[in-house]
């Protein structure tokens, strides 16, 4: 399955994905949490980042920090579910025969597209547009998919040209996802309103 879960700041986006997150699993399998937010040194980063942590403490995730590059995470999540070896032609076989089965008991949850979108527009010399294909081979390949992005067109406002473009950008990977997804929610002052 695959969900994108959007909102505005503060409408508990976050918290609704990860008890979606959590609702998903079922006997033996693993809960991954995609920490897009890249660490600046700044304490509003700290602080934001310590929240998200407190919100999914005690829930079972395994973080995997991933603020640019969206596409190492499939293997990453192969990784972490291959035994540890010392023989790489025993770890291969591990993976080779045991990974397409860890991956589809695997609920993972990616906060947020926007921290991505925008890490890979200024941090790298990446191209920001190959974020869709990456996200949907992830969700074709685990349990679940779900995928947290913030409703940044409301406000009305006119920004600068550089942001418009962001904006356009976003809202073009934003639609390009809530097709691909098999479910779409938007969290209202902490309600999750169905969309699709």
């Amino acid at each position: 399955m695959y969900y994108l879960i959007t909102g505005g700041a503060g409408s508990g986006k976050s918290e609704y994905a990860e008890d979606l997150a959590f609702s998903l699993t079922e006997n033996g399998d693993s809960l991954f949490y995609i920490a897009t937010m890249f660490p600046y040194d700044d304490e509003e980063t700290r602080k934001r980042i310590e929240r998200h942590r407190n919100l999914r403490a005690g829930k079972g995730f395994v973080t995997i920090e991933r603020s640019v590059e969206i596409s190492k995470v499939l293997d990453e999540i192969k990784m972490s579910g291959s035994e540890n070896t010392n023989d790489n032609s025993v770890q291969d076989s591990i993976s080779l025969s045991d990974s397409c089965r860890y991956l589809k008991s695997s609920i993972v949850l990616l906060e947020d597209l926007t921290n991505l979108y925008a890490n890979e527009c200024y941090q790298t010399n990446g191209h920001p547009h190959k974020i869709t294909e990456p996200l949907r081979e992830l969700a074709a390949n685990v349990k679940a998919l779900i995928v947290v992005t913030n409703e940044l067109y409301c406000d009305g406002n006119q920004y600068p040209e550089e942001t418009m473009g962001f904006l356009r950008e976003l809202a073009l990977i934003n639609r390009s996802i809530a097709k691909d997804a098999d479910k779409v929610f938007e969290v209202v002052a902490g309600i999750p309103v169905g969309v699709k």
